[in-house]
């Protein structure tokens, strides 16, 4: 009986040890296979960007505020926001490059002008002074900022150009144009994807991806410091300011 006890002991025993050694096996390839992931995750979304900026939408957005007497003239003043030829202008570039909206925005940050593809969405009067892609822009530099739109809480690219009072580089910059692209079409560009793949924004913020069930959360915890930023840019509208987004169970590093 002492025998058999004995070899009972040693079988149970046997199986924690064994059990206990596919448990840490299992746990270093999910590791590998995430730093892999990693990589993959981080090189796509370099990808993406690059892409993006040499894009015709940011040729689009550069022609539109160097050549434009419409959007000039709304600018100075001298026409209505509702001026048919500037109408005309501003949906055809929604059309051509299947863009949510096109605005303009003035010296002091107010959209003065401005077509949405929803003609019930209108962000006229709307102040975007805050936002860093027209602090770039109305400092002379052309830039792409993803974040969510305060009128229509859409994820998108914003496309943003200085608008300059002649048809030339070196006159005085007057205002900013603005072309937005809904995030969808970064998550049909990473579809294409076989692995899990994401573009995050500096702070971790998950803004588009091929999993569905990571857009919106963060690839890594973030400081009070970094949420506080977040907030305070506007960047993805209201979501920091009550709740912070839930983390993924495993970070997107190369740690």
């Amino acid at each position: 009986m002492l025998k058999n006890r004995a070899f009972y002991l040693w079988f149970i025993f046997t199986l924690l040890v064994v059990g206990f050694g596919l448990y840490i096996q299992n746990q270093m390839a999910n590791n590998t296979h995430r730093t892999i992931l990693t990589k993959q995750v981080q090189q796509r979304s370099l990808d993406i960007y690059s892409f993006s900026n040499k894009g015709a939408i940011m040729g689009a957005a550069i022609q539109m505020g160097l050549t434009s007497d419409s959007v000039k003239q709304r600018i100075d003043g001298t026409i209505p926001p509702d001026d048919h030829h500037l109408k005309i202008e501003l949906e055809s570039i929604i059309q051509e490059y299947n863009a949510d909206s096109a605005f303009i925005v003035d010296r002091h940050g107010l959209v003065i002008g401005s077509r949405n593809r929803d003609p019930k969405i209108n962000s006229f009067g709307v102040s975007v002074k805050y936002r860093p892609y027209w602090k770039r822009g109305i400092s002379g530099v052309s830039n792409i900022y993803p974040g969510i739109s305060t009128v229509d809480y859409e994820r998108g690219l914003f496309f943003a150009t200085p608008i300059f009072q002649q048809q030339n580089k070196q006159s005085p910059v007057i205002g900013v144009f603005v072309i937005r692209i809904n995030a969808s079409e970064l998550d049909r560009e990473l579809s294409a994807e076989t692995q899990p793949a994401a573009l995050t924004s500096p702070d971790g913020f998950i803004f588009a991806s091929n999993q569905s069930d990571w857009v919106g959360k963060l690839s890594e915890k973030i400081s009070q410091a970094q949420q506080q930023r977040l907030i305070d840019s506007q960047q993805f509208a209201g979501l920091f300011t009550k709740i912070k987004p839930s983390a993924l169970p495993f970070q997107l590093n190369n740690d």
